[in-house]
């Protein structure tokens, strides 16, 4: 853990096992081109995470929504999709 010269795939060099694994295609999603994997990573998981929250709340624009712990990671992309989606965002975090 404290070694400096530790290489750790997809943190300090490229790769993951991502040429060994297969998936049915049905719960794979294409990145469009001109989407970094900076970019597309949070997206995949922190991001589709809040995005079905927000769906399955079944909340229509105009309507209030809460988010609580929205200084975290998954409350920002939450506020997000909350505010394209029209809502009225109250957003709740315990911090300064």
């Amino acid at each position: 853990m404290h070694c400096p010269r530790q290489i750790n795939r997809a943190l300090t060099c490229p790769g993951t096992f991502q040429k060994y694994c297969l998936t049915d295609a049905r719960y794979a999603m294409r990145i469009p081109d001109g989407v970094s994997d900076e970019e597309a990573g949070p997206m995949m998981y922190g991001g589709v995470t809040a995005y079905v929250a927000c769906k399955r709340s079944a909340a229509r624009p105009g309507q209030w929504v809460v988010l609580p712990g929205a200084g975290g990671g998954l409350a920002h992309f939450a506020i997000q999709y909350a505010k394209a989606n029209g809502l009225r965002i109250i957003a709740i975090d315990t911090g300064k």
